[in-house]
């Protein structure tokens, strides 16, 4: 039984040994999220919108992403699975929402005063309180993570991990004092560019739809 609780430990040190992960806070008003039809590759995105620091964004199928969602050119407001998602509003105050207490009256007004909105998959922290993660595959795998926090001094701090579980994620956040986080897409969807160049990517042929980038 030593041996085995030994071991167990052994493989939990490893894990965080070699996971890599990277921290960064950034002001609203430097974010920006950019939209293409189809799927593309990190590089169009450099091309595309002058792109310098970026990471992956939604969850997306074979042809878009997964909405809501609105950029400078692109807007896609259905909601029927009633996913949470992040917004940045005119003012630059960020926020989290949770899909499903919107209608369309009031979703409309979000429309309006938002200049971004991306959505994700599952808020993490609501008003300062950690939320109830189910336990599946998706929440208890190791995997790469792309995550956002929101802190009270009102900055978005984006987080990106080679290895994490949601729960690992969360309490993160928490450690880090943020309000409001919400999950997006992960796995071998992650990436991270800095200064125009690839610092992460878990799968070097993926293509993707949107990207936040600072």
């Amino acid at each position: 039984m030593r041996k085995f609780l030994i071991m167990i430990i052994t493989m939990l040190v490893s894990v965080s040994i070699f996971a890599k992960e990277w921290t960064f806070e950034v002001s609203p008003t430097q974010l920006k999220m950019c939209s293409v039809s189809g799927l593309h590759r990190p590089q169009y995105f450099i091309d595309k919108c002058g792109v310098k620091n970026m990471v992956n964004l939604s969850f997306f199928n074979a042809n878009t992403f997964i909405p809501p969602y609105k950029d400078l050119e692109t807007t896609n407001l259905r909601n029927p699975k009633k996913w949470p998602f992040l917004t940045i509003e005119n003012d630059g105050f960020p926020f989290i929402y949770e899909g499903k207490e919107l209608n369309n009256d009031n979703f409309n007004i979000v429309r309006k005063e938002t200049k971004f909105i991306a959505s994700g998959f599952p808020i993490l922290i609501r008003e300062g309180v950690k939320t109830h993660i189910s336990k599946s595959y998706f929440s208890r795998r190791r995997c790469p993570r792309t995550a956002v926090g929101i802190h009270p001094n009102g900055s978005l701090i984006i987080y990106v991990t080679t290895s994490a579980t949601l729960k690992q994620v969360q309490n993160y956040f928490v450690t880090l004092g943020c309000i409001d986080a919400i999950n997006f897409d992960g796995g071998s969807s992650t990436f991270l560019y800095l200064d125009g160049k690839k610092v992460y990517s878990s799968n070097e042929g993926r293509s993707y739809p949107n990207v936040l980038y600072w």
